[in-house]
This record gives structure tokens, sequence and C-alpha cells, in this order.
């Protein structure tokens, strides 16, 4: 019996002293470093645009207008495809387990 109270006090006795400890460490708080920025650089002089590439005759006509179409529209169907399963997905409905 007065062992079981010594080993009692202990434990007492160490969780108040590992309560102070970890309480007076809180309280002195972390230092923050301070750093200093560095002086600001001269601005760097941005070069002139580039003059935009002229559209060709080439490049303009009807099967090249009607080939580039083409090319959205079966983008844009698959993308109307992933979707769909996208939204099927979000609401599928879970399985019961037995």
């Amino acid at each position: 019996m007065f062992q079981s109270k010594v080993v009692l006090g202990v434990v007492v006795a160490v969780v108040l002293i590992g309560g102070l400890a970890w309480w007076s460490m809180n309280q002195q708080g972390v230092p923050v470093a301070v750093t200093q920025n560095p002086p600001a650089a001269a601005p760097v002089p941005q070069p002139t645009p580039a003059a935009p590439a002229k559209v060709t005759a080439q490049s303009a006509t009807d099967a090249s207008l009607n080939q580039g179409l083409s090319s959205m529209d079966s983008q844009m169907k698959g993308l109307s495809s992933d979707s769909a399963s996208v939204d099927q997905g979000l609401n599928d409905q879970p399985i019961p387990q037995n």
C-alpha cells in the first residue's frame, strides 16, 4: 500500500513538472528571424514586341478553315463526352454492402 502511494506521488510529480516545463516553453515564444530585403534592381528595359504574323491567303482558304472548324468540333464533342462522364461519376450512388 505504501509503495503504491509512492509510485502515484512520483507519477503526479512527473506530470506536474512536465506540464510546468511545457507551459514555460510556450510562454517564451519563438524568436522570429528578421530578414533584410536586398536593394531593388534597376528596371530591365523590355524589348519592343515584334509585329504580329500576317495571315497569308494560303492559311485562310475555305478548306483550311473547314479543317480547323471540324477539328474544333471533334474536340468539343470529346469535351462534352468527358463532362458527361464526370457528371455521371458525381451522381453515382453507393452500392449497399451486406
